[in-house]
């Protein structure tokens, strides 16, 4: 069984990010490993101030 999503896509210093929503609709940073150039770090607090921008534009 399927459902309906959103997925968007975000550029965070070069390296696209994809956010999506959990069971409880908040929004949660997906990325492949495989993607991050050059073992590039990404704040996990920045992820978490967009994933909270995006909540409250969606919601």
């Amino acid at each position: 069984m399927t459902s309906y999503t959103y997925k968007i896509q975000v550029e965070v210093n070069d390296q696209l990010v994809m956010f999506e929503p959990d069971e409880d609709r908040n929004y949660r940073a997906m990325l492949d490993p495989a993607h991050l150039e050059n073992g590039a770090k990404l704040e996990v607090q920045l992820l978490q101030a967009i994933a909270e921008v995006i909540e409250s534009v969606v919601k």
